[in-house]
């Protein structure tokens, strides 16, 4: 009898246990027509224009799985694997990986935060990258040039431990350290050879959202064709990204964002500092300057507009010769776009963008179109149209 009622007991506290636990299945489906002006296979090859349909623009296609453990005391344990694909193709994004959106583990507390491991975000995306037009309404393709603030998730940071704070009246910060997992054996290798780390804070109550966040990449170019495939950074760098032609020993990187809504507007402001250092010994800074703005005419519209204006200098060197024939490269963007929402899951969206190279930079390169504008091409355009489902 006592044997019976144990085994009741256990059986009972397992099922409360597993009533306390959950799987998530999600994911978003988005494909894009567009048209781009012109399109190079390099920046050193001539462009021409192009009609494509690609993965989604917007919102790229994915599907993840979320689990949760009550583990008591409102402590919970967490974990997330994220796949990216192509809506068009079927073919898996991020170099090939099973997970390579997000793919991480960790415990999560409402009093002390949360503390997760694996291959995530830094925290230019995480806190600031929703303020951009981008992210907003342009898509992808109306990330700053080249998306070297990382402000629309280029990279992600593998082997990292990352910590987000509770929210303290609106104040969420936190910080993460990607490892290189490289011994130190000198001759260039060792801890620091491509690590990264990032710290940022964002507050965000009633009308007002302002967010900051610093990144630092160590030797980056050692995870895409160097000496550290199993480091921090291992992305493949998109033909669009023109910044990184030559190889990259260090890359420093200040963003912050400002955004206020009042009723169906909002207005928003980007300011990123990017300082990529090459190897041949110089060094390129650009400056990023966003104004948004955004009006909801009704709850299932949202239509939005942008200027960027990047402002590039440069200390001579092979390394900008790619994409600038002097020290003093800008470029300005214009961006317009529209959401519509047919239901709760499924919308339909457009975009325009317009970018062109002026000072001493030579080519126009919008993000993530399939290409650079070609060798002496000063703008482009993209036109687009897309439908996503989340579900």
């Amino acid at each position: 009898m006592k044997k019976t009622l144990l085994f009741a007991g256990l059986m009972g506290a397992a099922s409360l246990v597993h009533a306390q636990s959950s799987v998530t299945l999600y994911g978003i489906v988005d494909a894009t027509f567009a048209y781009v002006s012109s399109e190079a296979k390099s920046a050193a090859t001539k462009g021409s224009r192009v009609f494509q349909l690609s993965n989604g623009a917007q919102a790229s296609s994915r599907w993840g799985i979320k689990v949760q453990e009550d583990l008591g005391g409102g402590l919970k344990a967490i974990a997330t694997l994220e796949n990216g694909f192509s809506a068009t193709t079927g073919s898996a994004l991020q170099g090939g990986r099973l997970f390579g959106r997000q793919a991480f583990v960790g415990l999560d507390s409402p009093a002390y935060g949360q503390l997760t491991i694996g291959r995530q975000y830094e925290f230019g995306f995480w806190f600031v990258g929703d303020i951009t037009a981008a992210r907003t309404f342009a898509t992808q393709w109306g990330a700053h040039v080249g998306d070297a603030d990382n402000l629309y998730s280029t990279w992600r940071l593998n082997n990292s431990v990352r910590y987000i704070s509770p929210n303290f009246a609106g104040l969420t910060f936190g910080a993460i350290y990607g490892f290189a997992n490289q011994a130190n054996t000198g001759g260039g290798t060792g801890f620091a050879n491509n690590r990264s780390y990032a710290v940022g804070a964002r507050y965000e109550r009633g009308p007002l959202t302002a967010a900051v966040a610093y990144t630092e990449l160590d030797h980056p170019a050692a995870g895409n064709s160097g000496n550290n495939s199993g480091g921090a950074v291992t992305d493949a760098v998109p033909n669009t990204g023109i910044f990184y032609l030559a190889s990259v020993t260090r890359q420093s990187i200040v963003n912050s964002g400002l955004r206020y809504r009042f009723g169906e507007f909002a207005v928003g402001g980007v300011y990123s500092h990017v300082r990529l250092d090459y190897l041949d010994h110089t060094s390129l800074h650009l400056d990023n300057y966003e104004l948004n703005g955004t009006w909801s005419p009704t709850p299932a519209l949202l239509l939005g507009i942008a200027y960027i204006y990047t402002d590039g200098k440069a200390n001579g060197g092979s390394s900008i010769l790619n994409f600038a024939n002097g020290n003093k490269p800008a470029w300005n963007q214009f961006e317009a776009g529209a959401v519509y929402s047919l239901s709760k899951r499924t919308s339909v969206y457009a975009a325009a963008i317009y970018q062109r190279a002026s000072r001493d930079a030579t080519e126009a390169s919008l993000n993530l179109v399939g290409g650079p504008a070609g060798v002496g091409t000063s703008r482009q355009v993209a036109v687009l149209t897309g439908l996503k489902h989340t579900f």
